[in-house]
């Protein structure tokens, strides 16, 4: 999606000012996501219920 973003002619944004908008400073790796999603996925993860787990940089957290 980001490669898509910064692909388009007509409101394309380059990576530095898409990064701009995150607390973390950067955009996310897709193994950081995948990470977060095979931590969850776990046979090991067997006492998580119906959470909400944000992966977006500190986003949310600035509200």
């Amino acid at each position: 999606m980001v490669a898509e973003q910064l692909k388009k002619a007509d409101g394309g944004y380059t990576k530095e000012e898409m990064a701009a908008g995150y607390p973390a400073g950067r955009i996310a790796r897709p193994e950081e996501i995948a990470h977060v999603i095979c931590s969850i996925a776990s046979p090991a993860n067997t006492f998580m219920t119906g959470a909400v787990v944000p992966v977006d940089g500190g986003l949310t957290a600035i509200g």
